[in-house]
């Protein structure tokens, strides 16, 4: 499960690694910050797109999308809802 603790510890290993997770509050806006820049963004989607199995449609590139963590977690678990539910493989379900 992908929780807000991974965004945060991804976020302060890449981009300010002098600061602990406490530190870093959910509603912080990373991009005003100067935080995360618009390349740190696509890092980001990145790093949020190989740990979800999801992927990230061009329009939610906004970087006002990707600006805080609970913004962030909240695209996420949009994504994750979305996905259709994988069949279960059975031998029966096979057509030829």
């Amino acid at each position: 499960m992908f929780t807000k603790e991974k965004i945060k510890v991804y976020v302060l290993r890449e981009f300010i690694p002098d600061a602990q997770t406490e530190h870093l509050a959910d509603d912080l806006d990373l991009v005003a910050t100067g935080i995360i820049d618009s390349l740190g963004v696509l890092k980001l989607v990145s790093f949020i797109e190989m740990e979800n199995g999801i992927s990230i449609d061009p329009e939610d590139l906004d970087p006002d999308k990707l600006n805080t963590i609970d913004r962030m977690y909240q695209l996420i678990n949009s994504k994750i809802k979305k996905q259709p539910n994988e069949r279960e493989f059975k031998p029966n379900n096979l057509s030829l």
